[in-house]
């Protein structure tokens, strides 16, 4: 007869709304990529040519990527409920790269849309500025602000030792300690056997969270790479452009050197940290350049704003591609980089010592 476990409502609550997103999410990637495949000239008028069929597939491949996500979304929210520990881990992971994502995201439209009238370009087609933007702020609060809350209530409650607990050793009336990795210690009364398997070394929290969200963006990132692109985007490396052909490549080595050291990291390899620290401070020195060059915001908004003006439904183009706009979301992406590289510097030496304690182990 299997053990009682005990009552947690806000558990049950949280794999129901891990059920709920995954749902939302699954019928909108299904909808957006019935659409796509089915009418292909959307959402073009006919007076412009319609979608570019590599456009296309990249979408629908899109669609039903995130499609799949949300179906073992739904497997996550249903093995919370039953108090599977691996599921309580995924949620942790699930939370701490949902939170930063939408606010970042939240963040970014409050500003992008926070421009006067005369910031649009000519002939952008918009009426009425001033209400457009008012409604795309408040949509974009909604929209992403539910989701991030959600996230951080994930967090919270997940690492709290009563529901760790009930997690790892639902039978137990003591209550673990958190170890470096954010997972609960077995306490004495807990089997020798159980007991070596839950204080193992293991990779701390906030750095499992954020290599598994590199890896995550350098899987998706090679998928797109990997795809013929009809829009030919340049690259900008320290004051130089290089050409789609050649950003291609050294988007991928960048790409590739991202994934493999974040798999590093999570398997305790320091080498693993100290090249995300070394990518992350080439990011901000290249940002740092291209902030500081006077071509690039020109350069930019003429390669986006070409590709915009030919699948656009706006007969101006997009009106928000501007200078506000381009040095928004670099000045963002700065920060960015910025706050992963003062984490991986953080949480380094608790790192360090749990890949010394799993060498020492092995």
């Amino acid at each position: 007869m299997p053990a009682e476990q005990p009552s947690l409502p806000s558990v049950t609550v949280a794999g129901v709304s891990a059920i709920i997103l995954s749902l939302l999410l699954a019928f909108g990637a299904l909808i957006t990529g019935l659409v796509i495949f089915i009418m292909p000239q959307l959402p073009n008028a006919s007076t412009m040519p319609p979608i570019p069929d590599v456009a296309r597939i990249i979408m629908v491949v899109v669609a039903l990527f995130f499609f799949a996500l949300a179906v073992f979304g739904v497997f996550v929210g249903v093995a919370v409920i039953r108090r599977r520990n691996w599921a309580r881990i995924m949620m942790m992971v699930w939370g701490g790269i949902m939170t930063p994502i939408c606010l970042l995201l939240v963040v970014s439209m409050l500003l992008v849309f926070n421009m006067k009238p005369d910031d649009l370009p000519p002939g952008a087609g918009v009426s009425n500025p001033a209400a457009l933007t008012g409604f795309m702020k408040f949509s974009a609060a909604v929209f992403y602000g539910i989701p991030a809350a959600l996230g951080i209530w994930w967090l919270v409650l997940f690492t709290r030792k009563r529901v760790a607990a009930a997690f790892t050793h639902p039978t137990q009336a003591a209550v673990p300690v958190m170890d470096a990795s954010g997972f609960p210690q077995a306490p004495a009364a807990i089997p020798a056997s159980t007991s070596s398997q839950t204080t193992r070394p293991a990779c701390p929290l906030p750095l499992t969270i954020l290599g598994s969200f590199f890896i995550f963006c350098s899987a998706f990132s090679l998928v797109a790479l990997a795809m013929p692109n009809p829009y030919a985007m340049p690259a900008f490396w320290f004051g130089h452009t290089f050409s789609s052909g050649a950003s291609r490549l050294l988007l991928a080595l960048m790409v590739i050197a991202l994934g493999a050291s974040s798999v590093a990291m999570l398997k305790l390899k320091s080498w693993g940290l100290h090249t995300l620290l070394v990518l992350q401070a080439l990011y901000l020195v290249n940002g740092t350049v291209m902030a500081l060059s006077p071509g690039y915001i020109s350069q930019m908004l003429d390669t986006m704003d070409k590709a915009s003006r030919q699948y656009s439904t706006l007969p101006g183009g997009n009106p928000f591609l501007t200078e506000h706009f381009v040095r928004t979301f670099l000045g963002i992406g700065l920060l960015v980089s910025l706050f992963f590289a003062a984490l991986l510097v953080f949480y380094r030496s608790r790192f360090l010592e749990q890949a010394a304690a799993k060498a020492q182990a092995s």
